[in-house]
């Protein structure tokens, strides 16, 4: 007997909302100079890299087209998941998972950057002061500007 398949009433493919998850080649992506974390500790990333040869990656990076200073050799700019990269170059991986999102501005990519880094809880607190400032005065895309740092970290 044959099963039945449930038709979804959502037509939207990957494309058609700007998302694609791909295996991009590791030496494809560089990273953001505009990455809120200053410091990477590299003992976590040896930690990391440890559970990714265990059980590889289990949530994919965030990457988007960099038409500003990407190359032929690395077009592609890290909006998250920075560790990740680094855990599977540390251990030689060819390529790694990645949600490609074309639709999201520099603005939008940074504020994504920032919400992802505040919500570790190893962040300095220098780079979270920073991160802080820029959501409240920077960037007007994040919807944060004239919120207090009070009312911020509570939300983070």
């Amino acid at each position: 007997m044959a099963k039945s398949k449930k038709k979804s009433s959502d037509n939207r493919s990957p494309q058609s909302v700007g998302v694609q998850v791909c295996n991009i080649p590791v030496s494809e992506i560089h990273p953001s100079d505009d990455n809120p974390r200053s410091d990477i500790d590299e003992e976590s990333v040896r930690e990391l890299a440890e559970s990714v040869k265990v059980y590889g990656i289990l949530q994919p990076v965030t990457i988007r087209p960099d038409e500003e200073h990407g190359t032929e050799t690395s077009p592609w700019v890290m909006v998250s998941g920075h560790r990740r990269l680094l855990a599977c170059k540390m251990l030689g991986l060819e390529t790694i998972p990645a949600i490609i999102r074309d639709d999201i501005s520099d603005d939008k990519a940074y504020d994504i950057m920032i919400v992802e880094n505040l919500q570790r809880k190893d962040l300095t607190p220098l780079d979270e002061a920073v991160a802080f400032n820029e959501l409240m005065t920077a960037y007007p895309v994040t919807g944060y500007q004239g919120t207090t740092i009070k009312e911020l970290a509570a939300r983070f």
